[in-house]
């Protein structure tokens, strides 16, 4: 049998070297995600031994088509950038779909309206439980409330003050500052 502890254990430090937020920490485990076809995430001990799965590969709502970062709350909840499906999900810590929210605008998909995303990349959580969205491809950030309303946009395509790139990770720090990383 091969032994894939090793190979987890890079995986882990390069991805916390990076600061990605694809692998976090729990109290008696480690979570990776998998990303693209898998459509999962799978929850390690420390020693590489699988404890569980969360998600499969699909369309439908608590399915995840290339999922791209995660967060969590304070709560433990977990946010899911589901890239393909132009959306965020949100799960209990026992992998209970909470809220799911956004999706794909016209029928090209360039579309800016409100609410909706073309290709999200970074998702981060404020104290209060506002969610910050990075929409990669129409180069903003959008803020919603806890249930997924929509509440504001922001940036534009460019590299000036107030523009973005292309806009990916997110990090949201202990003084509710916002950091993100244009690609």
């Amino acid at each position: 049998r091969f032994d894939l502890r090793p190979y987890i254990r890079r995986r882990i430090e390069l991805a916390r070297a990076a600061r990605t937020g694809r692998v976090w920490e729990e109290p008696d485990s480690l979570m990776a995600l998998l990303t693209y076809d898998a459509g999962r995430f799978l929850r390690y001990d420390a020693d590489g031994k699988s404890l569980s799965t969360l998600g499969t590969h699909g369309h439908e709502k608590g399915q995840l088509e290339c999922p791209r970062t995660v967060n969590t709350d304070t709560q433990g909840n977990l946010y899911v950038v589901d890239c393909w499906n132009h959306r965020i999900q949100k799960f209990s810590p026992d992998g209970k779909l909470l809220l799911s929210f956004g999706g794909k605008g016209g029928p090209w998909g360039y579309d800016e309206a409100d609410g909706l995303f073309l290709y999200p990349y970074g998702v981060a959580v404020d104290s209060k439980g506002n969610i910050y969205v990075s929409d990669y491809n129409n180069t903003r950030l959008q803020k919603f409330d806890a249930k997924g309303k929509f509440l504001l946009k922001w940036g534009v395509e460019g590299r000036q003050d107030g523009q973005f790139s292309k806009p990916g990770t997110l990090v949201m720090d202990a003084q509710d500052r916002l950091w993100v990383a244009d690609v």
